[in-house]
């Protein structure tokens, strides 16, 4: 398996935070079917990192659980918003057009603006 490098995660991290908004900001309907198209493209059963689909925040899946995770309102207690994944998953999805195309679909735009990667 290629290493992904620290580039790339922090890259990686920077865009899925901008996703993460974009899928908050969607109407009902259509952001249900982005989240849940997402989710199918990043979910790895055995991985060792989970992400946050409401903040885009990545840690390891054993530490990583509903329970300490604390960005949630209430009403997404029962709502899978944590994906198990892994870093090839996520470089697959994020840094090529995949996730791009996802939205275009939807009729929506993404933009990353002033970012700066070391």
């Amino acid at each position: 398996m290629p290493d992904i490098t620290d580039k790339n995660k922090q890259l990686i991290r920077i865009i899925l935070r901008k996703y993460c908004q974009v899928l908050s900001r969607i109407p009902f309907e259509d952001g249900l079917v982005v989240y849940s198209e997402t989710y199918k493209e990043l979910y790895v059963s055995s991985a060792r990192w989970k992400l946050c689909l409401l903040c885009g925040e990545i840690k390891g899946s054993n530490t990583f659980t509903a329970q300490s995770h604390d960005c949630s309102p209430s009403i997404y207690q029962n709502f899978p918003i944590l994906v198990k994944t892994s870093w090839i998953k996520l470089q697959d999805f994020f840094l090529s057009d995949r996730f791009l195309n996802l939205l275009r679909e939807r009729g929506m735009e993404f933009e990353i603006k002033n970012e700066v990667v070391k």
